[in-house]
């Protein structure tokens, strides 16, 4: 530790301030990086900040104390003012030198301080601290206490927020308030380091544990989970996300809140900075022809096979329709149903009347209806979501006697000649129905996606892990099945 023997203190003027004018600002950076660790400020500012002082000090404005030992180590930065018609001595700036804190200096400049307030009949010394800061028990031994609070509100979330894709509008996620039997909520994380949103459906579990409901979250069917909306610095994005963990670790907390599943955004690939929150595990590619960095993507992402089937389908008359802010979705829906029937699909995907209905009402300006046409005939259509840069595949149907047209490859072909034309960077199939490369419906969507491919995480957290045991014990099932959450096996409103 440095010796306080050759410590002096002296009042400084302008000529002083010119002389350690970098010491000066290095000193005030230091402050800050303790009082406003939260913060990145670019070093201009500072050399700005002793600029001001320097006029301040040549017009008799400011008031500044140094502590030097051969050279500056310590600095105060003082103004008096007016408060209510009391005359107050209002400290602006006050740092010692890491090198040297701890051997009494800043008790020293604050003794010079009051000296000078004595002598100029000035009765109330203040200033304003950070209340995270170090300082604030210095203050307090110096008897200085708390005469206001300064607080602040941000408005981020008082602004609309720009969500980067559809998957993350509770627009989206009221779709599935029905078939998932609960509700949508939106969980928002804010700090002086940025915004995270988390939105999600939260369901009630059946069984009750001690006479006590819980819940658990999901993500809407599609893509989606928590997301950084906004970060003042990528430097500080794992402590953003470390703040929202304990956040929302007390709102679960709070809400009888056991387990979260998440489908992870494949696109986003907002599993990076979650990774140290949930377990994430790898499912699947996803696929997609990039629409931004081809000059034509039909030539570069769509299999030779594949553009040999659309001319055949162009030359025997099929053609397609775009159709953009949809009025109903009457003609889409039966052609979807009768697809449904031809696969046997599940009952999950017998979408009714009340969900299209819920796409016009509140997505309609992000619908766009692709038609192939025969004979002035819809035979085939597609349901894309666009968004921002985004077109996604949403779901397609082809009448059964009109299959031998391959009316889905003109599908594509017509929404990639739409998105380029409209300045869109990407249309996402999403992947296969199992995890499987060799899944059929993963090899067709293959076909327009020769190279694109993104990587599909989803998520696992419990976050009550006394009360996720009872519900499995309950439920009669091993806690550490892969089926997620364990406990909802053969209940409604479950996840895979």
């Amino acid at each position: 530790m440095e010796s306080k023997s050759n410590i002096y203190i002296k009042q400084l003027v302008s000529d002083d301030i010119s002389e350690n004018f970098y010491t000066i600002s290095k000193l005030l950076e230091e402050s800050y990086n303790v009082s406003f660790s939260n913060y990145k400020v670019a070093k201009d500012y500072f050399n700005n900040k002793v600029e001001i002082l320097l006029e301040y000090i040549s017009k008799g404005q400011a008031i500044a104390f140094g502590a030097f030992n051969n050279k500056l180590i310590g600095l105060i930065w003082c103004y008096p003012r007016l408060f209510l018609n009391e005359k107050r001595l209002h400290i602006n700036h006050f740092v010692v030198s890491e090198l040297f804190r701890g051997l009494g200096i800043g008790s020293m400049l604050m003794k010079e301080v009051e000296g000078y307030a004595i002598e100029n009949e000035i009765k109330i010394i203040d200033l304003m601290v950070t209340s995270s800061s170090p300082s604030v028990n210095f203050y307090k031994q110096n008897e200085f206490f708390i005469e206001r609070y300064q607080m602040i509100k941000r408005l981020w979330l008082n602004i609309m927020i720009k969500v980067p894709d559809i998957y993350f509008l509770p627009e989206y996620g009221k779709l599935y308030e029905e078939i998932e039997n609960g509700k949508v909520e939106t969980f928002k994380y804010e700090s002086d380091l940025g915004l995270i949103t988390n939105m999600f459906i939260k369901r009630k579990i059946p069984s009750k544990i001690d006479g006590r409901t819980y819940h658990d979250i999901t993500t809407p069917y599609g893509y989606g989970g928590p997301i950084i909306i906004k970060c003042i610095n990528k430097e500080f994005r794992n402590k953003l996300v470390e703040g929202y963990k304990k956040s929302f670790s007390n709102y679960c907390r709070d809400n009888n809140i056991v387990s979260e599943f998440i489908r992870f955004h494949p696109i986003l690939q907002n599993h990076k900075d979650f990774k140290n929150i949930y377990d994430v595990q790898y499912m699947r590619k996803t696929l997609g022809t990039n629409l931004k960095d081809f000059d034509d993507p039909i030539q570069s992402e769509f299999s030779k096979n594949c553009r040999k089937t659309v001319r055949r389908a162009l030359r025997d008359g099929v053609t397609f329709l775009i159709e953009e802010i949809p009025e109903n979705l009457n003609e889409f829906k039966e052609i979807y149903y009768s697809t449904m029937d031809r696969n046997q699909a599940s009952d999950y995907y017998y979408f009714d009347d009340l969900y299209f209905n819920n796409i016009l009402n509140n997505l309609q300006k992000n619908v766009v209806l692709v038609k192939a046409i025969y004979k002035e005939k819809t035979i085939a259509s597609g349901l894309y979501f666009i968004y921002d840069k985004i077109i996604h595949a949403h779901l397609s149907g082809t009448l059964n006697e009109y299959l031998y047209l391959s009316p889905a490859y003109i599908l594509k072909y017509g929404t990639v000649l739409w998105g380029k034309e409209n300045g869109y960077n990407i249309i996402h199939y999403g992947g296969g129905t199992s995890n499987s490369k060799e899944d059929s419906l993963f090899e067709f969507k293959k076909r327009f996606a020769k190279n694109t491919e993104f990587d599909f995480y989803i998520g696992k957290k419990v976050w009550d892990i006394d009360v996720y045991n009872k519900l499995c014990e309950l439920k009669g099932v091993n806690e550490n099945t892969e089926f997620f959450p364990a406990y909802r096996i053969n209940w409604i409103g479950y996840t895979k």
